[in-house]
């Protein structure tokens, strides 16, 4: 899909890959819906993104109330008539060892960090799917791949976040429609991978993504899910 006038709705946006997310997006030309609870740090980011020149929405938001990410859903659709892109980052984080961490800490970590996303995908998927075509986006780490001691909630939730986007892919694939991973890690923007729609084979995907890394400037790592190839719109952390 195209970036340039893509509608990109991001959660987490007020600080680090979220922010950098939004700014990466605004450089290509998407107008972008900033969520996270602090709207004096999304409101800063939203001006730079003004200053590259396009529209930039900042919807103050908590991930863990799923009416509030059904109502960014919602806010997003009437602002900007679609949703082409969605990215789940919200995240927080504790440390401490583990038996030291309190309990209400390991559940804060989860309750954002695993049911932000599962809000989110629930709020963006009917969109995507209405429309016939969009990007659902899940940053993940490379803890999610080797964990780590003294952030157990944190690596708990990175390895759920693959968990949920590869059953994700797989039960969308059942219903026609295609996607792709790449691999979850910390990279700097000048190094980015991202993932691509398209061929479903896995030559086939590794050969795009290869195409993908050369063109993209988006310093997402992600799971993303797509409509199938060939339909199309019918209509034209938790940072602080």
């Amino acid at each position: 899909m195209r970036v340039r006038d893509a509608v990109v709705v991001i959660t987490g946006a007020s600080s680090g890959i979220g922010r950098a997310t939004a700014l990466a997006f605004a450089d290509k030309g998407a107008a972008v819906v900033l969520a996270a609870r602090r709207e004096e740090a999304l409101a800063e980011v939203a001006a730079e993104c003004a200053q590259r020149g396009v529209q930039a929405l900042v919807v103050p938001t908590d991930v863990t109330d799923p009416v509030a990410v059904e109502a960014l859903g919602r806010r997003a659709a009437e602002r900007f008539g679609r949703i082409d892109v969605w990215v789940n980052n919200a995240a927080v984080t504790v440390f401490g060892p583990f038996e030291e961490t309190p309990l209400q800490d390991i559940r804060r970590v989860l309750d954002v960090n695993v049911m932000g996303y599962v809000h989110g995908a629930r709020t963006a998927l009917p969109y995507l799917r209405e429309q016939g075509q969009g990007v659902l986006v899940n940053v993940s780490s490379i803890v999610g791949v080797v964990s780590q001691p003294y952030t157990h909630a944190y690596v708990m939730a990175k390895f759920a976040i693959r968990a949920l986007s590869a059953s994700l892919r797989q039960e969308l694939r059942l219903t026609g429609r295609a996607g792709c991973t790449s691999a979850p890690s910390y990279r700097r923007p000048s190094t980015p991978r991202c993932s691509s729609t398209g061929p479903t084979t896995p030559v086939a995907r590794r050969s795009r993504c290869r195409r993908c890394t050369r063109r993209s400037a988006l310093p997402v790592p992600s799971s993303t899910w797509s409509a199938a190839p060939g339909e199309r719109s019918s209509s034209g952390r938790q940072g602080g």
